[in-house]
């Protein structure tokens, strides 16, 4: 819980899905200790969601240490987004990503691969998201939007 002077002095830093914040908490715990600051936590629902809400005094501070522990566990922060449904296909020399998505603009796409695909829609009205853990090494070879259905072809690559 959030103390009063917490909620006086300090101001929200992150929220993390309950699940998730679980996973970091005994880190999170041991690096507040190590960099001497406090963060103080906040269980809360967000669109009928388990959230636990991190508080500092010193949020600059606090974000890069939590920053640091949840790029540690590979947890992704909460987004405002509505997760997207995707099916990844695993062929021979190629991974098939297929998304589900809303009625959007193409132009409304946005993926980028690094570690992971990402894939958002950031509309008007709503914004979607997801994260894909990949089973190997790949590029971008093709992508097509048909029919509220976006497909992206991923050619396997050699390190």
């Amino acid at each position: 819980m959030v103390s009063k002077e917490m909620r006086k002095t300090g101001s929200l830093v992150q929220d993390l899905d309950a699940k998730d914040y679980g996973k970091i908490a005994g880190i999170l715990t041991a690096k507040k200790y190590e960099e001497e600051t406090d963060i103080e936590i906040e269980r809360k629902r967000i669109d009928d969601r388990a959230v636990v809400g991190l508080w500092s005094r010193e949020p600059e501070k606090a974000k890069k240490i939590i920053k640091e522990v949840l790029e540690f566990r590979r947890v992704s922060p909460i987004t405002k987004a509505k997760e997207l449904l995707i099916d990844v296909f695993d062929k021979k020399d190629y991974l098939v990503v297929v998304a589900e998505l809303p009625p959007v603009n193409k132009k409304d796409i946005k993926l980028s691969l690094e570690n992971v695909l990402k894939v958002s829609v950031d509309t008007k009205n709503q914004k979607y998201y997801k994260e894909v853990s990949l089973s190997a090494p790949v590029k971008i070879v093709d992508t097509s939007y048909n029919n509220n259905v976006l497909e992206i072809k991923l050619k396997k690559v050699q390190d």
